[in-house]
């Protein structure tokens, strides 16, 4: 074995006499750092199950300046230090210890890496435990490149115009984009990195990401590389849930053109809107002040949930603070609506009713409206679609509009009355649980 290219070209290097390791190939040494190199500017390097040293001395050979080389087996650190030794390395550290101790070791003393080389002994699932403790010390340099001889030896990565790639040309999909020419990782590595993190920290039944129409294939193309990586959870626990644009009064709402609006100051602007409708229409209301937050608020909330996630939304101030139209100070209103019957009425608990008083239309209707809700929790919570909740509650406000404007609740009749009663009480619960599960809160009075 000898070193490839660089400072070392062409030196020989010791091999450890041992079955345990398996030192890395000169053929595909070369191959690799075609692909992340092949030179370096410096950089701290990580050889985390070093055998013999030489990827690690490989990296140095080629312009990293300080290295890192571990390994617990005896013959193997044996000849990490000879190797050392031989050719004289200067910031060149051998470590006798196991992988745990030296990623401990390594986190206490500050160390962070620019390049860690990770070739674990077989079948032992030891990369996620890396990946993951790595991630979360914050061990890593900004672009850090993490080479997995394991993607290497189930024959994912291939070379691509000089970047590292995986090729799911077989599933429909353009390349997986891995690691660019000059070694730098992009989103997808970081990606990658990240899943391997949040399973070992959460151990997720499910992970969601949300994010834009335009970043589909992108998710595809990384949860596909998990999945082919042998993590058979990555089918049914990666998820990704796109939605569509949001433009503000037509215009696209976008950070490369400087088109920005902060949700801080829409929230704000909305909040102050709200103030002011309060101000002019019920300006003797008690607590305006926390009403204006909860409908301002709500209304932004409500407009951007009301419509499938995956359509496009058009953002306007007038449609949005409507009290009449589809949004969401519409259904507060609602819900403040059916709090003041409830106090005018003086009851707030109704047990068993005759039915046969509420078999008017509306009565029905609105009774009908009400008994789909678990219906339509489940259908939301299968299609990851808040539309399907935000669009039910909106039907059960109008519906209970009409029965508020055909049916008196404060009649003298106290069956009929209770009969009643009972359908604003379950109207109201409905309501606010369906808000609530949009994360929209419900003023008892505006």
């Amino acid at each position: 074995m000898r070193v490839i290219a660089g400072k070392y070209k062409k030196r020989q290097l010791k091999v450890p006499k041992t079955q345990l390791t398996r030192p890395t190939t000169d053929k595909n040494k070369e191959n690799l750092f075609n692909m992340i190199g092949p030179y370096f500017e410096g950089g701290t390097v990580l050889d985390l199950f070093g055998g013999s040293g030489g990827l690690g001395i490989e990296a140095i050979s080629r312009g990293c300046d300080t290295l890192y080389s571990v390994d617990k087996q005896y013959e193997a650190f044996k000849t990490i230090k000879e190797n050392f030794a031989l050719l004289q390395l200067e910031n060149c550290y051998p470590l006798k210890m196991d992988y745990k101790k030296a990623l401990k070791y390594l986190y206490e003393k500050g160390i962070k890496f620019d390049y860690v080389f990770l070739d674990p002994p077989y079948g032992k699932g030891l990369i996620d435990d890396i990946l993951f403790f790595l991630v979360e010390n914050q061990m890593l340099n900004d672009e850090a490149c993490i080479v997995v001889e394991e993607l290497k030896e189930k024959n994912l990565l291939k070379e691509s115009e000089g970047a590292m790639i995986v090729d799911l040309d077989e599933y429909d999909m353009a390349p997986c984009l891995v690691m660019k020419k000059d070694g730098s990782s992009i989103y997808a590595t970081r990606d990658l990195a990240a899943i391997f993190y949040r399973k070992k920290e959460y151990n997720f039944d499910k992970c969601i990401y949300v994010t834009g129409l335009e970043q589909k294939l992108h998710f595809a193309q990384v949860f596909k590389v998990v999945e082919l990586m042998g993590y058979e959870w990555a089918k049914e626990n990666l998820i990704h849930v796109p939605y569509g644009l949001v433009s503000l009064e037509g215009g696209k709402l976008s950070t490369r053109s400087g088109n920005i609006v902060y949700a801080e100051d829409i929230l704000k602007e909305s909040v102050s809107k709200i103030r002011e409708i309060i101000a002019e229409k019920n300006p003797d209301l008690k607590d305006k002040e926390d009403v204006a937050q909860k409908v301002g608020i709500g209304a932004i909330i409500f407009n951007d949930l009301y419509n499938q996630r995956i359509k496009d939304v058009t953002f306007t101030w007038e449609k949005i603070h409507s009290f009449d139209g589809e949004t969401g100070p519409y259904v507060q209103y609602t819900y403040a609506r059916a709090a003041s019957v409830l106090r005018k009425t003086g009851i707030t608990e109704v047990g068993e009713i005759d039915p046969s008083l509420v078999t008017d239309e509306t009565s029905v209707a609105l009774l009908k409206e009400i008994e789909r809700f678990p219906e339509v929790i489940k259908v939301a919570a299968d299609r990851l679609e808040p539309s399907v909740i935000s669009r039910y509650v909106m039907g059960v406000a109008q519906s209970f509009n009409r029965f508020y404007h055909e049916n008196q609740c404060n009649v003298e009749d106290q069956k009929l009355k209770e009969a009643r009663v009972k359908i604003v009480i379950l109207a109201k619960q409905v309501i606010k649980d369906g808000l609530d599960l949009l994360g929209i809160q419900c003023p008892e009075q505006m």
